[in-house]
């Protein structure tokens, strides 16, 4: 037979509350930072190559990633 916990509330529901919270916050400050523009005029993507190419790696690929607020690493 199942049953509901109620202490499962307990448990789950302020790690569920600190998560939404958590990715309100990250959303609405990247929101914010998005339209700042960065002082060498840079993208991510010609940042990233200029770091790698500081370091001596030439072998790594720099493309595009869909979706908002994601990354993509394919070794």
């Amino acid at each position: 037979m199942l049953f509901f916990d109620p202490l499962y509330l307990l448990l789950v529901g302020p790690a569920l509350a600190l998560s939404i919270v958590a990715q309100v916050r990250v959303k609405s400050t990247f929101a914010r930072f998005s339209r700042t523009a960065t002082l060498r005029g840079m993208s991510g993507a010609e940042a990233a190559q200029a770091i790698l190419q500081g370091h001596g790696i030439g072998h790594v690929g720099v493309r595009r990633a869909s979706g908002f607020l994601s990354d993509h690493y394919d070794p």
